[in-house]
């Protein structure tokens, strides 16, 4: 579905009597107060949280169901969440007609929406999630990919906010850039790492500003690791109903799978003692046994080729992260030192038992075979979840509500979401 036509003036509820153009106003320090609402939109979860409680984030998957029958177009007829998940499950077992049939969809899809009035749902499932029934008196930090998101769409989530939600200030931000903020707050300069379900992206940061130009995409992300879990899977015999495919195989890389040191010295373990790195993994009464499938899901990242990928088709992440930092430091050696040795990694992709550890090893690598100098540092956004972003933006944004450049309605319709990703 294409995305929402801007409102005209004439037509929206918003709309002045005055037929005098009043100038923009821009959002001051007397504008906005907080708390912040912060949603980290993501393509598999979307994460919310008020910017003063950041001990009751909440999250669910960005996932919806439609009525297969319904000739509506209300977002009040979509099922949002785990909610969406257990009723087409339930739908599917009862083997429904087509008047009580669901189907799952999910609305984002590699940096793209692909429904405007299944993103309206998630929204609003996402303030009432957080006890928010009025989303006007609050200023709207939103994370999502935008540098890698085609401008109408940023320019129609804007829309939803101002229009639907009558949202008065709204901020848009890279998730890694969130991470990066509540990480590493008192340090200007690194690289901001985001691995998420559908993207993985690296932002160089430059004496505390992003710089959203340079950034550098990586082809693979979680759903690609997802999908090569689902491949061991059907290795094994292992028999999974479709429903429950992403469910089986988002337990196995977050309980069982894990990054090794060297691939080719954890083969040779594996060789001598395979006994030690079996794993069992069991389901509804049957059970799947794993051993060098679980070190080799992370591995991706690393080795394109294991999920088809050749090489000279796309380069590991830590290949792109060394990468991003050259092109920012701009044969600065000084510059490259410093960004360099302030990594943020952050998303549930790269949550992997190892996986920072792995990466500093193989940047300090790339920089020895270069000849250069620098010390690396990797540092995680967080170790035992996905919460990074919200957190990170929520800490940010608690301190600095009066310093951020908010977008105002009026801001909106006349210059778009122009001042972001800039």
């Amino acid at each position: 579905m294409p995305p929402p036509k801007k409102t005209s003036e004439a037509s929206s509820s918003f709309s002045s009597s005055s037929s005098v153009k009043k100038p923009i106003l821009s959002a001051t320090n007397d504008d906005v107060s907080g708390p912040v609402i912060v949603i980290d939109l993501g393509a598999y979860e979307t994460k919310v949280t008020l910017s003063d409680k950041t001990d009751q984030i909440v999250t669910f998957p960005t996932v919806v169901a439609c009525p297969l029958s319904s000739t509506s177009s209300s977002p009040s007829d979509i099922i949002v969440g785990d909610q969406a998940i257990k009723k087409c499950r339930k739908s599917a077992k009862k083997g429904s007609s087509d008047s009580d049939s669901y189907v799952l969809r999910y609305p984002i899809q590699r940096g793209l929406i692909m429904d405007w009035l299944q993103i309206e749902a998630i929204l609003s499932f996402a303030f009432e999630s957080i006890g928010v029934k009025d989303p006007s008196v609050y200023p709207v930090l939103i994370g999502l990919p935008g540098t890698m998101m085609p401008n109408d769409h940023i320019e129609s989530i804007a829309e939803l906010l101002f229009e639907i939600f009558r949202v008065k200030h709204v901020y848009f931000e890279l998730p890694n850039v969130m991470s990066f903020k509540g990480a590493s707050p008192k340090n200007s300069f690194g690289l901001a790492v985001e691995s998420g379900s559908a993207l993985t992206y690296v932002t160089p940061i430059v004496d505390g500003k992003p710089q959203y130009g340079l950034t550098r995409k990586f082809t693979l992300a979680g759903q690609d690791a997802t999908k090569y879990a689902i491949y061991v899977m059907s290795k094994t015999g292992f028999a999974v109903d479709p429903a429950d495919e992403y469910r089986v195989a988002q337990h196995i890389k977050t309980n069982m799978a894990y990054t090794c040191k060297n691939l080719k010295t954890e083969f040779e373990l594996f060789a001598k003692n395979p006994a030690e790195f079996k794993q069992e993994l069991e389901m509804s009464g049957e059970k799947m046994t794993l051993d060098k499938e679980c070190f080799l899901i992370p591995e991706i990242m690393f080795e394109p080729g294991l999920a088809g990928i050749t090489q000279a088709e796309v380069s590991s992440l830590p290949f792109t992260i060394f990468e991003a930092a050259k092109l920012a430091a701009d044969n600065d050696l000084n510059l490259l030192g410093k960004l360099l040795s302030n990594i943020v990694v952050g998303g549930g992709n790269l949550l992997f038992n190892g996986m920072a550890e792995r990466i500093e090893t193989e940047v300090k690598s790339l920089v020895t075979k270069s000849k250069l100098k620098a010390n690396v540092k990797v540092v995680p956004s967080r170790t035992e979840d996905a919460l990074g972003a919200v957190i990170g933006g929520a800490t940010w944004s608690d301190k600095a509500v009066n310093d951020m450049d908010w977008l105002t309605r009026n801001e909106y319709k006349q210059s778009g979401v122009s001042k972001f990703f800039k």
